[in-house]
């Protein structure tokens, strides 16, 4: 039986590369950026986002915000973080449509409403971007494979 160091400790640290990799969904991509907890620039600007919502946070915690102050708090960060994807995370994409399946220009703002209205892929996207193994630089992939 493996212990957890055995299941998820990294062989040897593989360099992240700065290049972005691209999500493939099928009829669309999204090229993304590393977004995991070995980027700094990340990392700040996700800290510096968020920072301004550390008193509510508290109050939240021990119960002294109303469910919709909760609720508002919530959708207040969300949206944050969704902006702090589409500035330092995703870098471009290919094939996006609307909900009518109309081209989805690349930009800013239409990324931040994209995340904002497809939760699931918002999740999906912060999962493969946190992915250190995904960013690896070539030569540590190459070793690997030897």
């Amino acid at each position: 039986m493996a212990n957890p160091y055995e299941m998820f400790a990294p062989k040897k640290k593989a360099k992240i590369s700065s290049e972005p990799v691209t999500l493939d969904y099928g009829e669309f991509k999204i090229m993304v950026k590393y977004g995991g907890t070995e980027s700094r620039v990340f990392l700040n600007a996700m800290k510096a986002s968020l920072r301004k919502y550390a008193r509510r946070n508290q109050l939240a915690e021990r119960g002294q915000l109303s469910d919709e102050a909760v609720e508002a708090l919530e959708e207040a960060k969300r949206k944050d973080m969704a902006e702090v994807y589409a500035e330092h995370v995703i870098v471009g994409w290919e094939g996006v449509t609307d909900a009518k399946k109309k081209p989805l220009p690349y930009s800013r703002e239409n990324v931040v409403k994209l995340l904002l209205d497809l939760d699931p892929l918002f999740a999906d996207i912060i999962d493969q971007a946190g992915e250190a193994a995904n960013f690896a630089k070539e030569e540590a992939k190459d070793a690997e494979k030897n």
